[in-house]
């Protein structure tokens, strides 16, 4: 199993002035998305299930970006690069990312919005998991 989860629960939270829904409340620290991660694992685990995490991808340029936004998604990364939880992790993020400007997707890797990833991107995101994971 591969997760890949928690971009949408960095960019949505905008307060309620802008969507009264989103409150920026909303918004989890980096330990509770951590949580949450765990959850999946421990839950995979009790299935019988190998679990790879996925970094999150680059998100300057969309329109809710915010630096207080990529430091969260930055420390979440970082727990996931390090951490031994899981089998293994697939560091889409570097995949992706431009090398200049780390925050932000790689010429050729943005689909036009700045959050979801090109077809070209895709593609190099499954050469990033490991054939193992593929093939029986």
């Amino acid at each position: 199993m591969i997760i890949q989860h928690g971009i949408n629960d960095i960019i949505h939270p905008v307060g309620t002035d802008i969507n009264p829904f989103r409150p920026m409340s909303d918004l989890p620290t980096a330990q509770e998305m951590i949580d949450g991660l765990r959850m999946y694992i421990d839950t995979a685990r009790k299935y019988g299930l190998n679990v790879y995490l996925g970094t999150l991808l680059p998100i300057e340029g969309w329109r809710t970006y915010a630096d207080f936004r990529e430091k969260l998604r930055c420390k979440v990364n970082d727990w996931i690069r390090s951490t031994g939880e899981a089998d293994g992790v697939i560091d889409f993020d570097h995949a992706l990312c431009d090398p200049l400007r780390k925050s932000a997707f790689a010429e050729g890797y943005d689909s036009g919005d700045h959050l979801h990833p090109s077809l070209s991107a895709y593609k190099r995101m499954a050469e990033e998991v490991p054939e193992k994971l593929i093939t029986r």
